[in-house]
């Protein structure tokens, strides 16, 4: 799918299509459940995608793959978003998990099961890397505060000790970042195009943190707060998330 409008599809190969007014868009890349999809744009971020046609119209499209997307690394504040610098960090995940130490050993823990890292058990530059099993999962940080409780992270949680303390690092796809920037820099009862020009304005901000390297010291390209823009103080929502979709790609360049 090169471009997408309300009435029609560009394909690579096939040239413009008809869509229809109610298509229907399921998304069965993660092997799970098949999730159903209200926004036609995203379809631009797909290679393979199954279209079914009633012989005038595509009524039905099946994403098979994942979005292509840019991942980022988002270095995380304290809870009064004044340093970066942690002693601890415990971290849990709502399901299975994975623990890289810096020896390469590493530890499976179940959904709910806690670690804590302190800074006193490792040395400086040591790196600990925490993933959920599977596609689906999130890492909650049960010793930071956000606006809605302890936060949960897409990705993967990178733990760097420095000098001065532990670092945080959330590395994540592009896209899913913006879910939780536009949720977080606007009300999601805005308007709708009030939030995709949010979605806009958050995309190009981040692809220019990705290229001004001004967070290279602590291997990251930008934080989570109003220092750069705020990332996950509140949870994404379906209107934040619809609304990074439905802008999918777009930058603005002038």
């Amino acid at each position: 799918v090169v471009e997408v409008d309300k009435n029609t599809l560009e394909l690579d190969e096939n040239g413009t299509v008809t869509i229809s007014d109610d298509i229907k868009i399921y998304d069965i890349s993660n092997g799970e459940i098949p999730v159903c999809e209200n926004s036609i744009p995203i379809l631009k971020g797909h290679s393979q995608v199954q279209l079914v046609s009633d012989g005038e119209k595509i009524i039905a499209a099946v994403i098979e793959d994942e979005l292509v997307t840019t991942d980022i690394r988002v270095i995380l504040s304290n809870n009064s978003y004044s340093s970066y610098k942690m002693s601890e960090v415990t971290v849990s995940s709502d399901t299975s998990y994975k623990v890289i130490y810096p020896d390469d050993s590493e530890a499976v823990r179940t959904s709910g099961k806690t670690v804590t890292i302190k800074y006193d058990d490792y040395e400086n530059g040591d790196i600990i890397t925490i993933k959920p099993i599977g596609d689906s999962g999130k890492i909650q940080i049960q010793s930071l505060q956000r606006n809605y409780g302890n936060p949960e992270y897409n990705g993967t949680i990178e733990i760097r000790i420095f000098s001065d303390g532990l670092h945080i690092i959330n590395e994540l796809p592009l896209e899913t970042y913006l879910y939780s920037v536009v949720s977080s820099e606007m009300p999601s009862n805005s308007s709708e195009e009030a939030l995709n020009a949010m979605a806009i304005c958050a995309r190009a901000y981040a692809y220019s943190k990705m290229e001004d390297e001004s967070f290279e010291a602590y291997n990251a390209h930008l934080d989570d707060s109003t220092l750069c823009q705020v990332y996950n103080n509140i949870k994404a929502t379906e209107e934040s998330i619809k609304a990074v979709k439905d802008t999918y790609g777009i930058v603005p360049v002038y």
